[in-house]
This record gives structure tokens, sequence and C-alpha cells, in this order.
């Protein structure tokens, strides 16, 4: 991503207009010392220094995303804003990122809203809506990574979820598919028991006769190598996994079907927000687009490496045809009944589920028609590996951040 020029064609568009009429989310409270909807420009302020914490390595997929963030609004505000990045759940664990960003331990930090249904209820049922997207790479992913980001910026019942523990979104999206990595290739698979992610993703495998277990990804070499579990799954498997070694005991891979994980990505602490001069918020606003962007830029780079050196990582893709028929037909009806689950955060369920699948929609135009990525489904195995080498190559990562400014 060109960052620099980025931020210099940003600051030459922001305008009297542009500052008068930003507002704020939902519920939105105020901050007493300058506050939300106030003036000041990026050359009077005084610098800041904001801590970010982040849950995985620096050098991951998602720190580099990270990394390219800070950068963006570095440069944008001429110093005048730095960040103090926690690797690795180094300032608190992962679980802990909403409690501990709203009572401002950090400024901004990585969350998931699948991993804490009790106080995000709203973002963990969201999840659900991860089965509906094509079944193309990248194209599918980037669909479900802008509709969910413009989901979640218009609806006030999630904004307000977040606002109500004193954070807001700097951006929450998507991700790709959960897949299957297993010991052996998968045969019949009743009975074989397997690592998820959550409560949606342990049906979708019941839909097989799998056994769902739940345990954490530190422990799931551990896991595979003693037997404890034959398979293990999780958004963006296909370059997790080997990346983490797995691929040493479970080698066979299957490119699922299965729900990606929407309502993950990046919140703010409401307090630090709301002391941002009008300039400061567009320009985290473009940030937070484009922060967006690099965080699919860096999947597909991702998923490209490791399909590149398959071998070397020991992986043998494995058709995965007849399971994914299976797990079609549990998707479909699972959606048709996700309204009625839905929690009492979420006040129109109906329409938002409608909403989220017109967003599909459209975004499945904008892949096509401006990103100018192909989004038919993939057909053999050999042509799923040669999507992931070859994503890197369709994809623009300043015209996708481009697309998601508008949402911001």
């Amino acid at each position: 991503m060109n960052i620099k020029k980025k931020s210099l064609l940003f600051i030459g568009m922001v305008s009297t207009v542009a500052l008068l009429t930003s507002g704020c989310a939902a519920g939105e409270k105020t901050d007493p010392g300058g506050g939300s909807g106030s003036g000041g420009t990026i050359a009077d302020m005084d610098p800041i220094v904001l801590k970010v914490a982040e849950a995985n390595a620096e050098e991951a997929a998602q720190g580099q995303a990270v990394v390219a963030f800070m950068d963006y609004i570095e440069q944008a505000t001429d110093g005048k804003v730095t960040f103090e990045p926690y690797w690795s759940s180094s300032l608190f664990p992962y679980l802990d990122a909403l409690g501990s960003t709203g009572s401002g331990l950090a400024d901004i930090s990585a969350i998931s809203g699948a991993f804490t249904p009790d106080d995000t209820p709203g973002l963990a049922w969201l999840s659900g809506l991860g089965a509906v997207q094509g079944e193309s790479w990248p194209a599918s992913y980037l669909q479900a990574q802008g509709a969910t980001v413009e989901l979640v910026q218009e609806s006030e019942d999630l904004q307000q979820e977040l606002i109500n523990h004193n954070v807001r979104a700097l951006w929450i999206g998507n991700s790709p598919r959960a897949d299957l990595y297993c010991k052996e290739p998968l045969g019949d698979p009743a009975g074989k028991r397997v690592r998820v992610v959550g409560e949606f993703w342990a049906g979708e495998v019941e839909s097989l006769g799998m056994i769902p277990a739940s345990l954490p990804l530190t422990e799931a070499y551990e896991a595979l190598e003693r037997g404890i579990i034959d398979c293990i799954s999780t958004a963006s498997g296909f370059m997790t996994f080997p990346q983490m070694g797995i691929t040493e005991v479970a080698p066979y891979y299957y490119a699922m079907n299965m729900a990606s994980l929407p309502g993950n990505g990046y919140i703010i602490n409401l307090d630090t927000w709301n002391s941002f001069s009008d300039e400061l918020k567009q320009i985290f606003n473009e940030g937070a687009a484009y922060f967006a962007a690099a965080m699919a830029e860096k999947f597909i780079e991702g998923y490209s490496t490791v399909a590149a050196d398959a071998e070397s990582f020991g992986i043998t893709i494995e058709d995965a045809s007849s399971a994914n028929a299976t797990i079609d037909v549990y998707n479909e009806e699972a959606i048709s009944k996700l309204a009625a689950t839905a929690p009492a955060s979420i006040s129109d369920p109906e329409a938002l589920i409608a909403r989220y699948q017109d967003l599909i929609e459209e975004w499945h135009e904008s892949v096509t028609n401006e990103l100018g990525i192909p989004t038919e489904p993939v057909g053999s195995t050999e042509e799923q590996l040669e999507s992931y080498r070859t994503g890197v190559d369709v994809f623009d990562v300043d015209r996708f951040g481009d697309l998601l400014i508008p949402l911001f």
C-alpha cells in the first residue's frame, strides 16, 4: 500500500465542510475536555502516543496490517500521533480486549465478537452470517470483508453494543472461510474429532457426523500429535496452520465451504476517540479503511506464499466437494433460522440479515466491476490452489481501500 501517497492525498482533500459535517456514532458519549466535534488542526495539536494491543506477532499477517495502519497515521499527522504497540497479547489476554480497551489500558486493540458473546452478543450472533458469501478466492473474502465493514458501520445496534463498553469500532470486518487440516485423509468423517472456533462451526462439522472440540490453538499441535483430535479448523487456516507447523502432523487440507468469522477487527477507546479533533477523526477514519484493506492484502499474500510452497510445507490438497455439499445444505437451513436466535441487542434481526445478504451482492458487483477480480466458483482442487497462488496478482489494495473509505 502506498501509505504516504494516500495520506498526502487525504490531507489535501480535508475541507471545512467535512469538518463541520462529521458526526458521532449512535449514542456516542462526549469528552468534557474538548470532546466530540471539536475543532483544531493537526499542526496545532500536542503530540500523543497511543497504545495498540495486538493478539498476534508483529510478523504475522495481522501484525503487518497493524504496522501499515500505524505508519499511515504517523505520516498523515506529520508524526503528531505515534504508537506504542504490544504484540502477541503481551499487554493483556486477547479475550480481555473489550474491558481493557474500555478502561484505557490500551487505546486500540484487536477484538473478535465471536469470542466474547456475553459482552458482544450481537457481534457473536453475526458469526452465523459468515456462511453467506461466494466460493471463489480472493473474491469471496473481499465480498465478505467489504459487506461486514459496511454493515457494522451503519448498524446502530452493533455500534451501541461496543459503545456500552466505552469503545467504538475502528473497523470491524471479516475473515477468510474456515477450512480443515487433518492427520489422515478424511474418508468417512463420522466420529472424527475436530477443533472448531465456536458454536456455528460446531454445527457445520456435526452435519458431517464429526465431533467438535474446543481448545486453544496453542494446544492444537500436541492434541493432533497425541490423537486427541483428528482435524483442526479455523478461519484463514490454509495460511495460519502451516506457519504454526501444524502441517507436520496434519498435512491433509480441505478447502471447506465453512463460515468465515465476521465480527472481528479493531476497537478504539471512546474517550480517546472523543478527544480527537474533527480533522484527526477524519484521518483515522481513512486510516481505518486502508487498515481493513491492508488486512485483506496480508491474508491474500499469505495464502499466495503458502500455496506456492505447498510441497515444502508438506500439504496435500484433498477433494472437499462431498463434504461441502453437506455443509451447504446445513448452512442454508441454519441461516433460515438465524433470526430466531438473535439476542435482544439486535432490534430487527430479519432486516439485518437481509441487509447483509444485499451487501454481499453489492460487493460482488464491486469486486467484479471495480476491482476486476473473477467471482466464478473455483472447481477442482488444483484450481483452488492456483487461485490461492495468483490471488496476490489480481488484488489492488489501494483500490480496495478507496472503495471502503465512503463507509467511514
